[in-house]
């Protein structure tokens, strides 16, 4: 299954999508994570954030570059930097990168 296919999946069922960031907004995230410690942001979660700038449904969060608000929501969307620098997690999850959560669970890349 495609990640459009997933997706469109998705946003039938009333996911909040985001618009598409830039690449430059990409690499300059991706840069302050390593310089703070993290992984690069892996090529795939690129090509997602290419389709929407993180995501929101359900309960389900992916994490964004950019700050964006929610519907019907007082929260804002967590964005990758923020998330990693906000909670420490680099000694739990070394070499890896935080991409998302859902009710009391990350969701981690891995290299």
């Amino acid at each position: 299954m495609s990640i459009n296919t997933i997706l469109n999946t998705l946003y039938q069922n009333y996911a909040q999508f985001f618009p598409p960031v830039q690449m430059m907004d990409i690499q300059r995230t991706s840069i302050a994570l390593v310089k703070k410690g993290w992984i690069q942001i892996p090529s795939d979660y690129i090509q997602f954030l290419h389709i929407t700038d993180g995501l929101s449904w359900n309960g389900l969060e992916l994490f964004s570059i950019r700050e964006h608000e929610r519907r019907d929501s007082v929260f804002g969307q967590p964005t990758l930097l923020a998330y990693q620098t906000e909670y420490s997690l680099k000694q739990l999850f070394p070499k890896s990168l935080v991409v998302g959560r859902a009710t009391e669970t990350l969701i981690l890349y891995r290299l």
